[in-house]
């Protein structure tokens, strides 16, 4: 059962770009394997505003009551849409919890952390409903430097960021001493 149920928790996973700014929904159910982190959606959005009013409209019962869970682009606190509000902000002032460290982990280690959950069994991504992220999962590769590749054409990288901050945060790190069940409360 891969999309959301009344009562559920959504967690989510954003990248902010001009024109480009991603989001990956899941949330998690309890599998043999422990927690396990649906993803069932993907979107796209022009900016911030135009990604909280989405989420205004998609979500109201969860943001009411506290249960719409963003963990962002650390940056966002810092880069203004405009001249008073980070993208942080604007979340934040449409109810949405926003959870964040000071800075993103490195593209490395999130993926590495992604790829073991994967082989886990404690990520499950619908293919139906999350052909992007599929796409990106299969593609995206690294450049000499074993840095994701970014830009271009066929720029996955969006994605690929709103899908590891996403796996990042929802899922416990090991050595991190935190659940991702006890950080949402």
């Amino acid at each position: 059962e891969f999309g959301p149920r009344p009562e559920d928790v959504i967690v989510f996973g954003a990248d902010f770009n001009v024109g480009k700014s991603k989001s990956v929904y899941g949330v998690m159910r309890s599998e043999f394997a422990g927690s396990v982190l649906h993803i069932y959606h993907e979107h796209n959005a022009g900016d911030t505003y135009a990604l909280a009013n989405y989420l205004q409209q998609t979500y109201p019962d969860q943001i009411a009551t506290g249960r719409l869970i963003c963990y962002p682009d650390a940056t966002g606190n810092r880069d203004y849409t405009t001249s008073t509000e980070t993208d942080h902000d604007i979340l934040r002032n449409a109810g949405v919890r926003v959870v964040v460290e000071r800075s993103n982990p490195s593209p490395f280690e999130t993926i590495s952390h992604a790829n073991n959950m994967f082989h886990q069994g404690r990520i499950k991504v619908n293919p139906a409903t999350c052909r992007e992220l599929c796409e990106c999962l299969e593609h995206w590769g690294y450049d000499e430097n074993y840095k994701p590749r970014k830009g271009g054409k066929n720029d996955l990288s969006n994605i690929g960021d709103a899908f590891r901050y996403l796996a990042w945060n929802a899922l416990p790190r090991p050595g991190s001493g935190t659940s991702a069940t006890r950080r949402w409360r």
